[in-house]
């Protein structure tokens, strides 16, 4: 939510003007993900509802591949909140919670104009619960999270509807939509891999799992395969531009820099 660039003249550039910049110059399709916001932070919430509204609109839609919201346990205002309960300071902890909370369902809120596209997901994603050491961060913890998001977010909607009326006109949206939410809501991805910031995660919470796919490890190896078979690389890889113009490849499992700069 809070990438953009700025010209040598100062003119600032969100994610719609560089992503319809690579569609309409180089004819990609870019994704759009993010984690949700402060819902306080008055800058980045009403560039979010620019967005929704933006992207409500089809043919602007079809511009992506995909618009993605991550909802996990590994929100640091959720890890946060683990480590004060830890500490013995229940008060905080909650707060904290609730903040997670509050923020994730404000964004579910906010983006409530696109989420009938099929392009629109939430990825949910957390350990197996299956394993002892992933206690507060396994699919068990974010099932409660979950249940926690979808009450504020139909509180939201009564409100709404009730009042101002943003994005829910009648006692007919408030159930179709708030339906929508509880269907994407209903399936967590434990198939986590072991590299990146996630590999950091794992040390510095002593989480002990035999689940990762240690596949994912980005190491010389990787890279010598990759290079001797670049010419297989469209086969097995697919190329990423990020909207400050670094290229990557991506084989679903990691993403490689690459030295091109566009």
């Amino acid at each position: 939510m809070d990438i953009a660039l700025k010209n040598k003249k100062g003119r600032e550039f969100d994610f719609i003007d560089l992503s319809t910049e690579l569609f309409d110059s180089l004819g990609r399709k870019t994704a759009f993900d993010t984690s949700g916001w402060y819902k306080n932070n008055t800058k980045l919430q009403q560039r979010a509802e620019k967005y929704a509204k933006h992207f409500a609109q089809s043919q602007n839609m079809e511009k992506l591949n995909a618009f993605n919201v991550s909802f996990n346990v590994f929100n640091q205002s959720y890890i946060s909140s683990v480590k004060a309960m830890e500490k013995g300071d229940k008060e905080k902890a909650l707060r904290l919670r609730e903040r997670f909370v509050s923020d994730m369902a404000n964004t579910l809120f906010t983006f409530t104009p696109i989420a009938q596209s099929p392009k629109f997901s939430v990825l949910l994603r957390a350990f197996h619960p299956s394993e002892k050491s992933t206690k507060n961060f396994n699919a068990n913890d974010l099932i409660l999270l979950c249940q926690e998001v979808l009450k504020k977010l139909k509180d939201m909607y009564t409100k709404d509807l009730a009042g101002e009326q943003k994005v829910i006109k009648s006692k007919e949206d408030l159930n179709k939509f708030y339906n929508i939410f509880e269907n994407k809501l209903s399936v967590i991805d434990t198939g986590l891999n072991s590299s990146g910031r996630m590999a950091q995660f794992i040390k510095d919470h002593n989480i002990k799992t035999t689940r990762l796919q240690d596949h994912a490890k980005i190491t010389p190896q990787v890279i010598n395969y990759y290079k001797e078979n670049a010419r297989r690389a469209p086969l097995i890889m697919q190329r990423y531009i990020d909207t400050d113009g670094r290229v990557y490849n991506m084989d679903y499992a990691r993403f490689l820099k690459t030295e091109i700069q566009l």
